[in-house]
């Protein structure tokens, strides 16, 4: 038979091991813990495309060139972090400890220094955290954002364009819609880069039309100038590329064979070069965006005027053409012409709202 001395040590050591457990979970230690976990977490949820935040292309893509890391994401909830269980119960446990850990501080404080100056800036302290955390936590579940991509010209409004866009390479679109009931629209007017006399980007700016309701204004929207909607998102300008107009024609016919604005994407060659293929054709163009600079009176600016680069092949692997495309003017091959007819911007928009 066990001895009433040995249950008693027992039930001792198990009562000290309660104690210990306690107070290691009101400890700040295991808060300091459990937010660099969190912080990890959502720094390594930055890397990982989150399921229902990022494209689903993005996501496939990722997978495809990681398919170990993906597996190990997909097993401990990485690639769903926000929405994950574990990571609401960590912030749970940050917020219930940083509330007891405060409480109890001002309860001994209270009760011993009643009058110490130290004490409220400590408390204000303690609960701002409180505050974010709860904050982060809402936003985890209310926050929308996306991208919207518009070219000189167009109105974004809901998810159609008031232009046809078939004739536009497709680039990317993350899935945010304006409320198409609600009225708001975003059109682009224009969209400017302005260099130093040596041909260095110094500014670039967005000037559109924002429609909501019946509320029509301009603006302007810069990389650091964001633009809130009545409606609460922002707008923020994140990127920008080159949408030239490319017309085609056969020579031995002299008939037009294609003639659209293209969305070039950014480039993807470490020489500054893009590819893509001309819709309903087999012809490829490698392009590469050199504008000619003329200096104009300010001593500090530079005018460009668009030019690309290019290279024409078929789906043979055959030149066709090559050499440098200036505005308004054709390069000739021995089958087909070529002409820059005209040049745009796109401008990729981050829309959020929080």
């Amino acid at each position: 038979m066990v001895s009433k001395g040995c249950i008693q040590s027992i039930m001792n050591r198990f009562k000290h091991g309660l104690i210990y457990l306690w107070q290691f979970l009101t400890s700040r230690l295991l808060a300091i813990i459990l937010m660099a976990v969190a912080a990890t977490a959502m720094a390594i949820a930055n890397i990982i495309p989150q399921q229902g935040r990022a494209p689903q292309a993005d996501i496939a893509q990722w997978e495809k060139a990681f398919p170990a890391a993906a597996k190990v994401a997909k097993a401990i909830g990485f690639d769903h972090l926000y929405n994950s269980a574990w990571f609401y119960a960590i912030f749970a446990l940050i917020i219930a400890s940083i509330c007891y850990c405060t409480s109890r501080r001002i309860y001994y404080e209270i009760k011993e220094h009643r009058h110490q100056q130290g004490l409220w800036p400590s408390i204000f302290f303690h609960v701002s955290f409180i505050v974010v955390f709860i904050g982060g936590l809402i936003s985890f579940q209310t926050r929308m954002s996306g991208a919207i991509i518009v070219t000189e010209g167009e109105t974004y409004s809901g998810s159609l364009l008031t232009i046809n866009s078939r004739d536009f390479l497709y680039l990317h679109e993350q899935p945010y819609f304006f409320d198409p009931d609600s009225g708001t629209a975003i059109t682009l007017e224009d969209f400017h880069i302005n260099r130093n006399s040596e041909g260095v980007i110094i500014d670039s700016y967005a000037n559109v039309i924002v429609t909501e309701g019946e509320e029509i204004r301009e603006a302007t929207i810069k990389v650091n100038k964001p633009l809130l909607l009545l409606s609460g998102e922002t707008i923020t300008l994140q990127n920008y590329g080159f949408a030239p107009r490319l017309s085609v024609t056969d020579n031995k016919t002299n008939t037009l064979v294609c003639d659209g604005f293209y969305k070039l994407p950014p480039p993807a060659n470490t020489d500054g070069t893009t590819s893509f293929r001309l819709p309903y054709t087999d012809i490829t163009i490698k392009a590469r965006y050199e504008p000619i600079l003329e200096k104009v009176r300010s001593k500090t600016k530079s005018k460009s005027i668009p030019a690309f680069q290019i290279l024409v092949t078929d789906g043979y692997g055959k030149e066709h053409i090559k050499g440098l495309l200036k505005m308004g003017e054709t390069l000739k091959g021995d089958t087909i012409s070529i002409t820059l007819k005209d040049m745009k911007y796109w401008v990729k928009f981050t829309v959020v709202k929080d």
